[in-house]
């Protein structure tokens, strides 16, 4: 390719070079992406290669070994939009590494062994929109760093160690949409840490080490819509009016709290793992589309009074909860139900009186309950859009597994398998355990 006057696209994958000669570009004038990536033998990166490719638009040198990056190694790319350096142990940045690229949009820095990084290195950079810094060292991020950002929509700051941020760090970032601060050890946000920031409608902080928050008292309280919470240690959050959609995972959470208003936004709620010992908290969120609320501890569910208050529910798992009966099966029809998970309970019998309520299901997960019935024929007497049945955690007999996956495959429904394999103590048929 190194002839190709037209060439607008090279991609050196896994190969074992650890240089290239300086001209190596010379007549790949047109060049506009460069992808050198997973190459573990590349230490180093030379200025001469890049000075024959002045249109390039994107250079990712991503998953590679290099240890050091020169001040003055991009300066003759002033046209590119997109640098990927993720992945390499790189360990420091000169404040002047990135001072000639005007135009960039996109820059990746994740997992570079970062300790610091010196004020000013983006200061030119008034046109970049994405930034990722994830997977570093940067405990402490000077309030500084992120002057000149104005355009910036995109900051991922996962997996840093850091314990707390200064009041002004994202001052100026009126763009800023979404931000990544999981997997750090904050205990609190200040509450205007983020008034500059008029459209963040974005913030994921699992993994962190909240014990509360307020979500009602904070800036951005008006304009967020999407809040990953997971993994923390809250016993309960307040969701405000215009929040659509909470992952609240893996907390010691025993209820909701919502601010006063006519109507909520949210759509998608996700609190697996949990303390909740009952549903009342949720009813409240009429226009629920998703609900997860797995390995919680429920005992009894009363399946109809909640799909009656969430009727526009269409997915609903309530898997490993140790429910053993779902209350009464005089119940309306819900035809918005598409997905329910009602595995790895304590479920004594199928409890098609109650399910056939949801006539346009087209994912049934029931495997690991106390039943060891698989009526094949009755499922599909009842749910004519079934596509997917999920049996994984039962012995079933074979012969039964057998008979019904014929059924199945008569009427174009298949076995679904969760995302972790099932080593099987017996037999099996087509990868479900039976005996």
């Amino acid at each position: 390719f190194r002839y190709s006057l037209k060439l607008e696209e090279v991609f050196l994958h896994e190969l074992e070079f650890s240089s290239l000669p300086s001209g190596f570009f010379r007549f790949n004038r047109k060049l506009q992406t460069l992808s050198i990536n997973g190459n573990k033998k590349l230490l180093s990166v030379e200025r001469e290669w890049f000075k024959n490719v002045p249109n390039l638009k994107i250079l990712n040198l991503m998953n590679n070994s290099i240890s050091s990056l020169q001040p003055g190694v991009f300066d003759d790319l002033e046209d590119l939009e997109s640098l990927f350096l993720s992945n390499n142990p790189v360990g420091s940045l000169d404040v002047k590494l990135l001072s000639k690229l005007p135009r960039l949009e996109a820059l990746e820095l994740a997992g570079m062994s970062l300790t610091t990084l010196p004020i000013g290195i983006f200061d030119n950079l008034a046109d970049l929109e994405e930034l990722d810094l994830g997977h570093n060292q940067l405990k402490k991020l000077d309030s500084k760093i992120f002057r000149n950002l104005f355009s910036l929509e995109t900051l991922l700051l996962a997996e840093n160690g850091i314990e707390s941020l200064s009041p002004e760090l994202f001052y100026g970032l009126r763009n800023l949409n979404e931000i990544d601060l999981s997997g750090n050890v904050l205990t609190t946000l200040d509450t205007h840490v983020f008034r500059d920031c008029l459209n963040l409608e974005k913030l994921d902080i699992a993994s962190n080490k909240f014990v509360t928050f307020n979500l009602p008292q904070m800036s951005f309280a008006k304009t967020l819509v999407d809040l990953d919470i997971s993994d923390n240690m809250l016993t309960t959050i307040t969701v405000t009016e215009d929040l659509e959609t909470l992952f609240a995972n893996d907390n010691q959470i025993t209820g909701l709290e919502s601010v006063a208003s006519p109507s909520h936004d949210l759509t998608m709620l996700s609190l697996a793992n949990n303390r909740l010992s009952d549903v009342s908290s949720i009813l409240i969120f009429t226009d629920l589309e998703y609900l997860n609320i797995s390995r919680n501890n429920f005992i009894q569910l009363d399946l109809g009074h909640l799909t009656e208050s969430l009727d526009e529910l269409e997915v609903l798992n309530v898997s490993h909860c140790g429910i053993s009966s779902f209350g009464n099966p005089n119940i309306a029809n819900q035809e918005s139900m598409k997905v329910l998970d009602i595995s790895h309970n304590e479920l004594p019998s199928l409890p098609l009186e109650v399910l056939k309520h949801f006539p346009e299901m087209e994912m049934f997960v029931f495997g690991g309950n106390k039943f060891e019935d698989l009526d094949a024929d009755r499922l599909i007497q009842h749910f004519k859009d079934m596509a997917l049945v999920g049996v994984d955690g039962t012995e079933w007999n074979c012969g039964l597994v057998e008979g019904a996956a014929r059924t199945f495959e008569d009427n174009d429904i298949g076995f679904w398998s969760g995302e972790l394999s099932v080593a099987c103590s017996g037999r099996a048929f087509n990868g479900i355990c039976c005996k």
